[in-house]
């Protein structure tokens, strides 16, 4: 399974759940047909996008106290069905547990990476845990199948945040 976002609550009597979206196209919510929550399949009966959420109906979620069950749980794709990504782009979940080498040096290795607007903020934890934006000139090279992710050392210094 991908992980595409959290269910947040429910929104109105129906059983309609508002779904705060992980991908960069939330466009993509109002062609799904079916999700995956807590490896149960659940077929999309409508979709629909505003201000930054999506909005679901899923078939046998049919009222508010059904979906209140549902408030907190990620909701995702199987992988099969997931969007292809052009080249160069990676779902989360491949870059997750890479080793991140700075020049010939092992830092640690990929245990988070968020989006709070203009970059992707990786979290790497190795003998200090330490976050950066992920920006173009700052990356050698992503290497999914491999499980590396190669940085430029001089780049790096100026942009990582160390934790104490």
């Amino acid at each position: 399974m991908i992980t595409i976002g959290r269910i947040l609550k429910p929104q109105g009597i129906k059983g309609e759940l508002k779904v705060l979206p992980i991908t960069d196209d939330v466009s993509r919510y109002r062609t799904l047909k079916e999700v995956l929550i807590d490896d149960t399949s659940f077929r999309v009966t409508d979709a629909r996008v505003r201000d930054g959420f999506a909005y679901l109906r899923l078939d046998g979620i049919e009222d508010r106290t059904t979906a209140e069950r549902f408030a907190g749980r990620e909701i995702g794709v199987r992988r099969e069905d997931a969007v292809r990504l052009p080249p160069g782009r990676y779902f989360v979940d491949e870059i997750i547990g890479s080793v991140v080498f700075v020049g010939s040096e092992t830092i640690g290795t990929v245990a988070a990476i968020d989006n709070f607007g203009s970059a992707d903020v990786y979290t790497v934890t190795g003998e200090r845990t330490v976050r950066f934006p992920l920006l173009n000139d700052l990356i050698e090279k992503i290497d999914p199948e491999r499980k590396e992710v190669r940085l430029r050392a001089r780049r790096f210094e100026e942009v990582a945040v160390y934790e104490n």
